[in-house]
């Protein structure tokens, strides 16, 4: 499940988490949390870190960002992966 996304600053950037159930699945509530793993030296701040498609605004200059996904839901069932965002400066353009 790993995505990558390109964003040209100024932005907003985000990941996108998804999952596939079997339709005759009943897993109840799902759980989304989204916690930033790069050392980039940018902080994003996330406007919900627990929703499936969370945004923030990209820094100005060229960066790349990743971000764990962990879903779980009320089965005990749980995934989590890796999503990594590449913001490429526009240089004010």
């Amino acid at each position: 499940m790993k995505k990558y996304k390109s964003v040209d600053t100024p932005e907003k950037g985000g990941g996108e988490g998804s999952l596939k159930y079997p339709a005759a699945g009943n897993f109840g509530f799902i759980e989304f949390q989204w916690e930033q793993i790069d050392n980039s030296g940018f902080s994003a701040v996330l406007d919900d870190s627990e929703s499936v498609m969370p945004t923030f605004t990209a820094p100005t200059t060229t960066a790349t960002l990743s971000f764990d996904l962990s879903v779980s839901d009320s089965e005990g069932e749980q995934s989590s992966d890796t999503v990594t965002i590449s913001v490429i400066s526009s240089g004010g353009v």
